[in-house]
């Protein structure tokens, strides 16, 4: 601002050096205070527009970084869904009290023989023997059937008893 000031002093003075009629150097003053009160508004004008831009784009990228951090989670959790390979989960039901809780392991090295019912906190034996040897298209990725930390006894009897209907 101090060389917009020095030019319109230098203005001024030329004014005054060059109109020598008091009258006239005064109306010449007040044109010429008159034009810069002219260009003063339109640059706070401008600037109002300018500003009232900038903030409608702010408000705009916030919007669009809310959705865009929306799609990051939903990619994030189609990606832990469809490449799950950080654990094995499994629906466990306890057959002392029946409550269903999952079982998840963060790798294969941390399956356990046995977990704990979060609910009655009887230890529950796993049995990994049919996961061992294969699967025999009665798993929960072949057709969605909850494991029962049950008997084997139990549940192969549940299976010939289901063979003879």
């Amino acid at each position: 601002m101090s060389e917009f000031n020095k030019k319109y002093n230098e203005i001024v003075k030329k004014l005054q050096d060059n109109i020598k009629d008091e009258n006239e150097r005064k109306i010449a003053q007040e044109c010429i205070a008159d034009l810069s009160l002219m260009f003063l508004d339109i640059i706070d004008r401008v600037t109002y527009i300018s500003e009232e831009k900038i903030s409608g784009i702010e408000n705009k990228q916030s919007a669009l970084e809310s959705k865009l951090s929306e799609i990051e989670n939903s990619v994030d959790g189609i990606e832990n869904d469809i490449y799950d390979e950080d654990g094995y989960e499994f629906e466990i039901v306890c057959p002392y009290c029946n409550h269903e809780f999952i079982a998840d392991f963060q790798n294969e090295s941390e399956i356990k023989e046995q977990v704990e019912c979060p609910k009655c906190h009887n230890m529950i034996e796993l049995d990994w023997e049919d996961e061992a040897e294969g699967c025999t298209g009665n798993c929960s990725h072949c057709h969605d059937i909850d494991i029962f930390a049950e008997d084997s006894e139990e549940y192969n009897n549940q299976d010939e008893e289901d063979d003879d209907m």
